[in-house]
């Protein structure tokens, strides 16, 4: 059946991108594989007419949009800040010239 979207103590996707950061400090020294595939944007399917669970629509939030695109501009902007994030760790670690992304 159609299930019930409870409330969130965490966003699934920086939960990813947390273990992700960790994951390559700790691995950053011998050759590794990762793979994270971003879940966002989407709607939350169980949330019914809610549609997307975003924690904050941020600097999109004053725009005079409908509510689904200031969702999803937000979720856009947070893939962007993450993959920054992992670009800059590699950069710090000095393995970014021989990382593939």
């Amino acid at each position: 059946g159609r299930g019930v979207a409870v409330n969130r103590a965490e966003y699934a996707p920086d939960l990813f991108v947390e273990d992700s950061l960790r994951f390559i400090r700790e691995n950053h020294r011998k050759p590794f594989f990762l793979y994270l595939a971003m879940n966002v944007p989407h709607a939350n399917n169980e949330a019914g007419r809610e549609g997307m669970e975003v924690p904050g629509w941020g600097e999109f939030a004053e725009r005079d949009w409908p509510e689904p695109e200031k969702g999803f501009a937000a979720m856009i902007r947070n893939i962007d800040r993450d993959t920054g994030r992992i670009l800059d760790l590699l950069k710090e670690l000095k393995i970014a010239q021989h990382t593939l992304v």
